[in-house]
């Protein structure tokens, strides 16, 4: 076994965080709920394609792991809000419609431009004691497994 160096003992656990965070955001997906937290139940789910899912990513840097999320509608899911109708909305609502003739998106491409849809709250990425358990079994695990490499010399 190669002898680790604490340069590698950071790097492994912020690897090791990166992979088991991003794996527990999208199970939030799973669980419909943020860890324990219950999502507002939806008539027509947040899951439709599954893309806002896998757009989860867990990236280790030198010194910090960022869990991030490049779908533009991320932030209004998991944070909640208002969001205006614009003609544009309109037009892909009914475009998509017609395509799987779902009530959702019949609903607002019968709305009146300029008028809000409220969009529930439904976290799946944040600060949990889901989250910081999971980092401290992390870091745990990882300086077990380098204090044994130490002892093996």
């Amino acid at each position: 076994m190669p002898k680790q160096t604490h340069n590698n003992l950071i790097r492994d656990i912020l690897s090791d965080i990166a992979v088991e965070l991003e794996d527990e955001f999208k199970r939030n997906f799973e669980r419909k709920a943020f860890f324990d937290k219950k999502w507002k139940p939806s008539p027509h789910g947040l899951i439709d394609s599954g893309d806002l899912r896998e757009s989860i990513t867990g990236t280790a840097h030198s010194d910090h792991v960022e869990i991030s999320s490049d779908a533009p509608y991320a932030a209004i899911h998991n944070e909640g809000g208002r969001i205006q109708v614009t003609a544009r909305m309109k037009a892909w609502a009914w475009h998509k419609y017609k395509e799987t003739h779902k009530s959702v998106y019949e609903a607002i491409g019968k709305m009146r431009v300029g008028s809000y849809i409220e969009i529930p709250q439904r976290q799946f990425i944040g600060d949990h004691p889901a989250v910081d358990r999971a980092v401290v079994e992390i870091i745990t695990e990882n300086v077990d497994r380098y204090l044994d490499s130490l002892l093996e010399q």
